[in-house]
């Protein structure tokens, strides 16, 4: 039986077919259900980006939040009464300060950036944003236990959570045929097309998504990728993952105008 979970009152509903077809195609069945009793518990709405289920490989799939529902529920209590977020001790801390209507004084949390800045490519582009993010979630999650205890982590707390686990070897990925052009062309020639081809895949999943399958792989930034075979295994996983992006966006978009199917205009 296929349980359907309603989010929120008079907004979408949800089900494990949903969430297999438009979300995580590659979640198991336990996984997905462990992702809808989540989603239901907490009234979460993944077509409004309040919680994302990611799964590379044979790795257990990740349900994660961004720090921008904590900050929602928070407000939807009426007891926030005003935070602010600031780097400290030239970017080595961050502290959240947080107001709530019905305490005398206000709470205040840090967090230092060893524990979570492990040289990832999103950490070196925006070192600042990515600790604010980190602070933010842990400095609301304590803040409001009620409303936000045992809610899913962020994505950044879910890589320290894993780098201190034993790792798996991501494997099972299909190994079909990519139209990665396979021209008579020197290797050099060979990889520069290949890494055209994926600076067109990163727009098209967005930087965050891009990034973090590469370093699921080892890998920092394309041109590290020199195995023809690594090449194709990790181009093929970004296709399906744009692939998976599209159809949930056409289907928000038929849903938004009433069944009917509605072509999104891309940039030129």
């Amino acid at each position: 039986m296929n349980e359907i979970v309603k989010t929120q009152k008079n907004e979408i509903e949800i089900t494990k077919d949903d969430i297999k077809k438009l979300l995580c195609p590659n979640a198991t069945d336990k996984e997905l259900a462990i992702a809808l009793n989540i989603i239901k518990s907490f009234g979460l709405n993944p077509f409004k980006r309040e919680v994302h289920i990611i799964k590379y490989g044979n790795s257990p799939a990740q349900i994660i939040v961004g720090y921008e529902t904590y900050l929602k529920r928070a407000e939807r209590t009426g007891k926030l009464d005003g935070w602010k977020a600031e780097i400290l001790d030239n970017g080595e801390k961050a502290r959240v300060t947080i107001w709530r209507k019905d305490w005398k004084e206000p709470f205040i949390w840090e967090v230092d950036r060893a524990e979570f800045d492990k040289k990832q490519s999103t950490w070196k582009q925006m070192s600042n944003f990515m600790l604010k993010k980190v602070c933010i979630a842990q400095a609301f999650r304590l803040a409001f236990p009620d409303e936000l205890g045992g809610m899913p982590y962020t994505h950044e707390e879910q890589q320290i959570i894993q780098q201190s686990q034993p790792q798996s070897k991501i494997i099972d990925i299909k190994t079909e045929e990519v139209e990665i052009e396979e021209a008579k062309e020197e290797p050099k020639t060979r990889n520069y097309k290949f890494l055209q081809e994926m600076q067109k895949i990163k727009k098209e999943v967005g930087e965050d998504v891009y990034y973090e399958v590469l370093e699921a792989y080892g890998f920092k930034k394309s041109s590290e990728i020199l195995d023809r075979n690594t090449q194709v295994k990790i181009y093929k996983e970004l296709k399906e993952l744009s692939k998976n992006l599209k159809e949930a966006k056409a289907a928000k978009l038929k849903e938004v105008f009433g069944g009917e199917d509605i072509e999104d205009e891309e940039e030129v």
